[in-house]
């Protein structure tokens, strides 16, 4: 595989503000499996973020139909566009299917050998996933509020406390980059993320070839964490690089 590098010196120089003083992880932030709100109104990827969660739940089980627009509004405390473009994005990853007027269901989920090959393989998705990131790292430490800080250094203590089961280990991985890109506050790109995850995660081969390096893997989330919490993006995006360039897949 190639790995491209991004020539951050010719980026313009963006002022870093101070880091937040002391991102205290309440004993809740710990529940990585909880719905929890955002602001009101902080953008569709927030939608699209809780609706998910309520899918993957099982609240909208495959082949139910979801409530209409203006109730999902009230619920999620956003305005129908917001809603509109969440839904699109879920229409794009395959979770959700518009039925005309009939409305919008939930997709039946069919086991990897129904599902069509896509037109490139697990590398070209790993590659991919080395573009996306380390800019995500970088928007996450000039956009990240303090509630996205508290989040992302509670996913990394999640991580940290659990490392003998593996598929563990990998939900709890997921969590913390999920919360990264996140904080970089890209509708689009989160959109992009959740895409690339699926059809990563839908290779079933991939969790037994690519066990981590627990130990280097805690120290290479610590760098990119502590690298966001100190608004330092180029450092952020480098730590994103050289982890994903060495571990891979965590």
């Amino acid at each position: 595989m190639v790995w491209l590098k991004h020539d951050s010196a010719n980026r313009p120089a963006v002022k870093a503000p101070e880091r937040v003083a002391s991102v205290a992880v309440p004993p809740e932030a710990g529940d990585r499996y909880a719905i929890r709100s955002r602001e009101p109104g902080s953008g569709a990827s927030d939608v699209l973020y809780k609706l998910r969660k309520l899918i993957d739940g099982g609240q909208f089980p495959p082949g139910s139909r979801l409530p209409p627009e203006r109730a999902m509004a009230a619920q999620f405390g956003a305005g129908r566009p917001l809603v509109r473009e969440a839904l699109k994005g879920l229409a794009a990853l395959g979770v959700i299917e518009s039925r005309g007027r009939a409305g919008t269901f939930v997709k039946t989920r069919s086991g990897p050998d129904h599902e069509e090959a896509p037109p490139f393989g697990i590398l070209e998705l790993l590659e991919a996933r080395t573009i996306v990131e380390p800019r995500a790292a970088w928007l996450a430490a000039t956009r990240a509020n303090e509630r996205d800080l508290i989040e992302i250094e509670a996913a990394r203590q999640q991580l940290e406390a659990h490392d003998q089961d593996w598929s563990l280990v990998a939900k709890l991985d997921q969590d913390l980059h999920s919360a990264i890109i996140q904080a970089a506050r890209n509708p689009a790109l989160e959109t992009m993320y959740r895409a690339l995850v699926a059809r990563v995660l839908a290779n079933q081969g991939l969790t037994a070839r690519f066990v981590p390096d627990v130990a280097r893997m805690r120290m290479e989330h610590k760098a990119i964490v502590e690298a966001v919490l100190m608004r330092s993006a180029d450092a952020a995006e480098k730590a994103m690089v050289d982890h994903l360039h060495i571990s891979t897949w965590c």
